[in-house]
């Protein structure tokens, strides 16, 4: 149900929160879990989560820019679990001898 999240982040290991209703406003959102299993500061709404594109949909540029948003924030605030593992060459590099 939420593709775009999922395909996003999921790999990192980020999953959405089941439904909440915001205090102030009522409105319907989903907390961002992290990896080890606590709920970051941050909320996404449905609309945002959901790929409405695949269905037909199409949205504005607005719903690009805060999801853009949502990618740069998430880096911002966790940059250890977007940091590149360990890199080493699988196999050595051939070493050229010139005459």
């Amino acid at each position: 149900m939420y593709e775009w999240f999922e395909n996003e982040f999921g790999k990192y290991g980020f999953t959405l929160s089941v439904t909440m209703y915001d205090v102030n406003t009522f409105y319907p959102c989903k907390k961002i879990v992290h990896p080890d299993g606590y709920f970051t500061k941050l909320t996404v709404s449905p609309e945002l989560a959901d790929d409405l594109q695949i269905w037909g949909r199409t949205f504005g540029d607005n719903v690009n820019e805060l999801r853009q948003l949502i990618k740069e924030e998430l880096i911002r605030l966790y940059p250890e679990v977007f940091k590149y593992k360990d890199f080493t060459p699988k196999k050595e590099r051939l070493k050229f001898k010139f005459i």
